[in-house]
């Protein structure tokens, strides 16, 4: 095999251009990351803004329980009420 003699030109010239392949392969490669993190960082904010807008469980749950108390009470006052007229209408 014949040996070949490399200047330090033609050295300097392989390592450059090594350098330069491995600088566009890991720009590649962090330009993908950046649109990673820029994609997450974006749902993250709707999320939030979704999530602000939600009542909390235990809201929900207390007004669950006032509703339901509420209807109790319009109902016996409904019952109440429709005695009354009944009596009422009895009495005439």
């Amino acid at each position: 095999m014949k040996e070949k003699n490399i200047t330090i030109n033609e050295l300097a010239r392989m390592v450059k251009t090594g350098f330069d392949e491995m600088s566009g392969t890991m720009k590649a490669g962090f330009d993908k990351v950046e649109n990673r993190l820029t994609t997450l960082d974006n749902g993250q904010e709707e999320i939030k803004l979704r999530l602000s807008n939600v009542a909390y469980r235990f809201e929900v749950v207390e007004l669950e329980n006032q509703v339901k108390t509420l209807t109790k009470q319009m109902k016996t006052l409904e019952r109440l009420v429709m005695s009354k007229i009944k009596r009422q209408g009895n009495e005439a």
